[in-house]
C-alpha cells in the first residue's frame, strides 16, 4: 500500500522507517525544506507537495495544524489515521468514519524502539472497513501485540490518561522527595525499599528532584485538566511540576548572578 507520512517530526519518521522496514511504499510529506532535503539524501522519498495518491496517510503534525489540514480522500478506500495526541472533542469536527486515531506512546529519545516493540496498540475507530484496511496492515506487522479497537475519543482518552499517570508518579516522588529533605542520606534508599512491593511501580523514583520536562507529558497533562470537570488531583500534579521547575530556575539565576 501507499502510505503518506503527514509532518516528519520525531513520530513521522517513526513510524515511516517502521514501516519501511515491513516492505510499505512510504513518501513523507512535509512544508519545511531542511527536512525533506534532509530525508532525500538519506534515501528516502520525500516532498513538499502532497501526493495525490495514497492508500494510509499517517498525520503525525501537530495537533494545532488539525482539523484544517486533514487531506481529501485520495480514493473511496483511501484512510486517514492521526497519530497526534488531540482532545476528545476534536472527532466532532471531522469525518469519523475515515479519520481514525492511532495515538502513540513513545519516549522522545527511545521513539524507533518504542515503535518497533509497542506493549500495546491502541486504534481508535468505527466498525467498518477502514477501520478494517489499517487492522489488517497492523495484524500483518504486529504479530505479537494486543491490538485495542476503541471509539476515536476513548482511544484520545487513554492517550492522555496514560501520560497523566506518569506525570502523577513523578510529583508524588517529588513530593515525598522534599518531606524526606532532613534524611539526606535516605531520600533514594527509602523510595527503593518502597517498591520493592510489587504494586508499587519504580516510574518517578529515578527522577528524584527533577521535574517532567518532556514536551509529550506536560501537554497531556494540560489537555486532560481541560477535559475534566475541575481536577483536583491533576491541577495538584501539574503545581507541583511547576513550583519544582521555579526552584530549578531560581537556582541557576543565583549560580549565573
Amino acid at each position: 500500500m501507499k502510505n503518506i507520512i503527514f509532518g516528519a517530526g520525531i513520530v513521522g519518521i517513526s513510524t515511516g522507517t517502521f514501516l519501511e522496514a515491513h516492505g510499505e511504499d512510504v513518501t513523507y510529506y512535509d512544508i519545511d525544506n531542511k527536512t525533506i532535503t534532509k530525508l532525500q539524501k538519506n534515501g528516502k522519498k520525500a516532498t513538499e507537495v502532497m501526493p495525490s495518491e495514497w492508500d494510509i496517510c499517517w498525520m503525525c503534525t501537530h495537533e494545532n495544524q488539525l482539523p484544517k489540514m486533514i487531506p481529501s480522500q485520495s480514493s473511496s478506500d483511501s484512510v486517514i489515521v492521526i497519530r497526534s495526541t488531540v482532545e476528545p472533542d476534536f472527532f466532532d469536527k471531522v469525518d469519523t468514519e475515515r479519520v481514525l486515531h492511532m495515538p502513540e506512546f513513545l519516549r522522545e529519545k527511545n521513539s524507533l524502539e518504542d515503535t518497533f516493540n509497542p506493549d500495546r496498540i491502541v486504534l481508535g475507530g468505527k466498525e467498518n472497513k477502514y477501520t478494517g484496511i489499517v487492522l489488517n496492515l497492523l495484524s500483518d506487522i504486529y504479530v505479537d501485540v494486543d491490538i485495542h479497537i476503541v471509539p476515536q475519543k476513548i482511544s484520545s482518552l487513554i492517550k492522555l490518561i496514560s501520560n497523566a499517570w506518569l506525570s502523577t508518579q513523578i510529583s508524588f516522588w517529588n513530593e515525598m522527595y522534599d518531606i524526606l529533605d532532613d534524611h539526606d542520606k535516605f531520600r533514594q534508599i527509602i523510595p527503593d525499599i518502597v517498591t520493592i512491593d510489587k504494586r508499587i511501580s519504580k516510574y518517578g523514583t529515578m527522577m528524584l528532584g527533577n521535574p517532567f520536562f518532556e514536551k509529550g507529558i506536560t501537554k497531556d497533562l494540560d489537555h486532560l485538566i481541560n477535559v475534566g470537570k475541575n481536577p483536583i488531583l491533576l491541577k495538584t500534579v501539574r503545581e507541583v511540576n511547576n513550583r519544582l521547575k521555579d526552584k530549578i530556575d531560581n537556582e541557576k539565576g543565583r549560580v549565573l548572578a
